[in-house]
């Protein structure tokens, strides 16, 4: 048979897992919040990573700061034909985005 401590250590655990205002549920969510923290900064590391290597690209490369500057400004050259391409959501597909001239 289970001892009386033991059975004293049962009621309060399941008490302290029903109760909404006791440290698991905090626990949890603050667990989950955990998770998606991690997940956030992970992502963030990712992308600073890749504007890292832009930069070093950029610095390497004059005509390719050139051109970045030019694409950020929305200007372009008399020779050069600008086109622009937008994401489809619904196949992941990148389609020109060129007004219909008809």
């Amino acid at each position: 048979m289970l001892g009386l401590g033991t059975c004293l250590i049962a009621i309060l655990a399941i008490s302290a897992l029903l109760n909404s205002e006791s440290g698991v549920k905090i626990w949890l969510e603050l667990r989950d919040g955990l998770s998606s923290s991690e997940a956030r900064v992970a992502k963030l590391i990712r992308e600073n990573e890749e504007m890292r290597e832009e930069i070093q690209m950029l610095e390497a490369e004059p005509a390719a700061l050139e051109r970045a500057i030019r694409e950020e400004l929305d200007v372009a050259l008399p020779e050069e034909i600008v086109v622009r391409f937008t994401t489809s959501a619904k196949f992941g597909l990148q389609t020109p985005d060129v007004p219909a001239t008809r």
